[in-house]
C-alpha cells in the first residue's frame, strides 16, 4: 500500500503543478498536463479501494519512476513556462496510468462498478493523448525528418528533363497557336510554365496546360476590344493592377518581372492571368445590373396598373411569386406561416422599409423596386392572415444569366486556329470556355 499511496501523492501533486500553470497562464499544454496528472491519480486512487496481495505490490519501480519524472517536467514546463515539457509531462504520466488501468480491468476480483469507472478515465485519458498527439503531430514530422534523412539518404535520383522551347531564336518565335489572328509563340508558352511555376509550385503545369491559359485570356481579350470595345492598355502599367493578380509577394513579382521584358510582362502576366478576365467580368455584372433594373421597372409599371384589382400578383405578372409577411424582429420578410420569436414587437417607424410598407392597403403595390446584392424585389400588400397581421405578396427577380454563358455568346465570332492535330486535341480538353472557338485551320483559308 506504501507505493500506491507515493504514487498517488506524487500524481497528486503534479496535478496541483500543471493546475497552477493554467492559472498563473493558461492554454492547451498546461490543461492537457493538468488533466492527464489528475485522471492519473484518479486511477491510482482505485488501487487503495481494492487492496489485495497482487495491488501491495503495485505500482511497480518503473511506475514511480515515471510518475516522478512527470512531476518534475511539470514543474520544469511552470518554471519555464515551455509548452513542450508540458507536454513531455503529460506523456510521462500516461504510461503508468496505461499499465495499471489494464490491471485493474483484468483482475478477476474487482467489482462492476470500479471496472467501469476506471475503463471511462481510460478512455478519457487516451482520447486526450490523440488530441495531443494530433496537435504535435506536424511538429514531430518536422523533428524527425531531418533526422531520417541524414541517416537514410535518399537514392541518386535521374534528373527528370523539363519540357522548355528550344533556345534558338527560330523556336522561341515559333508560332503555337492564332486567337483571332494574334500569334502565340513558342516563347510567350514557355514564359506561361514560368509563371505557372512559380506562383504555384505545387500545381501540375506543362506546354498544354499553358498555352490553355493563354487560348482563354486572349479570346476574352479579343470580346473586349471586338464587342465590348473597352481595353485600355495604359492600365496594364499600373503597378496596383499587379497586385490583384493575386501575387503579393515582391520578392516573387521580381522574378517574374525580370525573366522576360517589359512588354511580355505586361500582356502575359499582367493582362492575360487575371486583368482581361477581371475587366470582362465587370462589364458582364453592370450589364447584368442593368438589364435587371430594367426588367424590374417594367414589371413594377405592370403591377401598379392593376393596383385594387382581385388578380393576384403571379397572374398579373405571369411569374411565381411567395406569400410573406413582415417580421420587425428581424427586420425582413420571413413566410407567412413562420413562428414569431419572442415577444411581438412593433415595427420601427424609422426603418425605411416599414416607412415603404405602412402606407399600403390591400391589393396596392409598393411604387418602387426593392433592390438586393444580385436580385429585385416587387411587393404587393394581399389580404390579412387570421391573426390580422398583413401578408405580401413578392416577386423576386434574380440574375440568371452565366458568366461563361454571355461569353460563349460573345465570342461567336473569334476564332482560335491550332495547326498541330495533337496539340489542338489536347487543348480542347484542357481549355473548356474556349473549345467551340478551336479550329484547325482559318475559314477564309
Amino acid at each position: 500500500m506504501d507505493r500506491a499511496f507515493a504514487f498517488v501523492a506524487i500524481t497528486g501533486v503534479a496535478a496541483l503543478v500543471a493546475g497552477g500553470m493554467v492559472v498563473l497562464d493558461p492554454g492547451i499544454p498546461a490543461v492537457a498536463a493538468a488533466a492527464g496528472c489528475a485522471l492519473a491519480t484518479l486511477i491510482g486512487v482505485s488501487l487503495l479501494e481494492r487492496p489485495d496481495v497482487r495491488i501491495r505490490r503495485l505500482p511497480r519501480v518503473h511506475h514511480m519512476v515515471l510518475s516522478a519524472l512527470a512531476l518534475g517536467l511539470a514543474v520544469a514546463g511552470a518554471a519555464y513556462r515551455n509548452d513542450r515539457l508540458q507536454w513531455a509531462a503529460l506523456a510521462a504520466q500516461s504510461w503508468p496510468a496505461f499499465s495499471l488501468s489494464g490491471i485493474t480491468l483484468k483482475a478477476m476480483n474487482r467489482p462492476a462498478a470500479l471496472k467501469a469507472y476506471v475503463g471511462l478515465l481510460l478512455l478519457v485519458l487516451i482520447g486526450l493523448n490523440a488530441w495531443i498527439a494530433y496537435l504535435n503531430g506536424f511538429w514531430l514530422a518536422d523533428q524527425a525528418k531531418p533526422v531520417v534523412e541524414r541517416w537514410l539518404p535518399r537514392p541518386p535520383s535521374r534528373p527528370v528533363p523539363r519540357v522548355e522551347p528550344m533556345a534558338d531564336s527560330a523556336a522561341e518565335t515559333r508560332v503555337l497557336a492564332t486567337v483571332a489572328g494574334r500569334p502565340i509563340t513558342s516563347a510567350m508558352v514557355a514564359y506561361q510554365m514560368f509563371i505557372n511555376r512559380t506562383v504555384a509550385p505545387e500545381a501540375p503545369t506543362d506546354r498544354t496546360i499553358a498555352l490553355a491559359n493563354l487560348l482563354q485570356a486572349f479570346a476574352v481579350r479579343q470580346v473586349l476590344e471586338a464587342n465590348v470595345g473597352r481595353l485600355d492598355p495604359s492600365e496594364l502599367k499600373d503597378e496596383r493592377v499587379w497586385i490583384e493578380n493575386g501575387v503579393r509577394d515582391p520578392s516573387i513579382l521580381k522574378r517574374i518581372r525580370e525573366h522576360s521584358d517589359d512588354e511580355m510582362f505586361l500582356e502575359i502576366y499582367v493582362g492575360a492571368n487575371g486583368f482581361y478576365l477581371r475587366e470582362l467580368r465587370d462589364i458582364f455584372a453592370r450589364r447584368q445590373r442593368a438589364e435587371l433594373k430594367k426588367r424590374a421597372e417594367e414589371l413594377l409599371r405592370t403591377a401598379l396598373a392593376q393596383n385594387g384589382s382581385d388578380k393576384s400578383l403571379e397572374r398579373i405578372l405571369g411569374t411565381r411569386t411567395s406569400l410573406m409577411r413582415y417580421s420587425p424582429e428581424r427586420r425582413d420578410f420571413v413566410p407567412h406561416y413562420a413562428v414569431d420569436l419572442g415577444a411581438e414587437k412593433g415595427p420601427d417607424p424609422a426603418e425605411p422599409l416599414y416607412s415603404k410598407l405602412a402606407p399600403l392597403r390591400v391589393r396596392e403595390t409598393v411604387s418602387e423596386v426593392l433592390h438586393g446584392d444580385r436580385s429585385a424585389m416587387i411587393v404587393r400588400r394581399a389580404p390579412d392572415d387570421l391573426k390580422g397581421r398583413p401578408n405580401y405578396e413578392i416577386a423576386r427577380l434574380v440574375q440568371d444569366q452565366d458568366f461563361w454563358a454571355w461569353f460563349h455568346a460573345q465570342s461567336e465570332g473569334c476564332v482560335i486556329v491550332i495547326p498541330d492535330e495533337q496539340l489542338r486535341r489536347d487543348c480542347m480538353k484542357q481549355a473548356s470556355t474556349v473549345r467551340h472557338l478551336i479550329r484547325a485551320k482559318s475559314p477564309s483559308d
